[in-house]
């Protein structure tokens, strides 16, 4: 990784469409492209899709901070587990809007945390090479 340009190589292109728009919709102010890799190991039938790479003008410190706020949803959901699995007819009027609010935190928890693995499993693989 040279400077603020992080390039995670040998991706699907379905995967690296949906790992841009969850960028898009978490971070719109980072910078995500997809480059097209070697189109011919596909038109060849050697991969079942095109390989591609994503590249990001992000720091190694913006990724801690966003893989962070993903674990910090996991947390918070987790941490208050006992309410999710809670009998809704047992349930005061406040764990009623908290299981809410818990749910709609689930729900982006779920939607979000692909870019968690993405980025660890990037991270681990790199990390000799990353400044820190």
């Amino acid at each position: 990784m040279v400077g603020d340009t992080m390039i995670i190589k040998n991706i699907p292109k379905s995967l690296a469409d949906f790992y841009k728009s969850l960028l898009a919709e978490l971070k719109p102010e980072w910078n995500v492209e997809i480059i097209i890799g070697d189109y011919n190991l596909y038109k060849l039938g050697f991969v079942e899709e095109i390989p591609c790479s994503i590249s990001l003008n992000v720091s190694c410190e913006e990724i801690y901070e966003l893989q962070e706020e993903i674990l910090d949803m996991e947390v918070t959901i987790y941490s208050n587990e006992d309410i999710l699995y809670k009998n809704p007819m047992d349930m005061t009027d406040d764990e009623k809007k908290i299981y809410k609010k818990l749910k709609e935190l689930e729900k982006r928890y779920n939607k979000f945390q692909p870019l968690e693995n993405l980025f660890s499993s990037y991270l681990s693989i790199n990390e000799k090479e990353l400044k820190y």
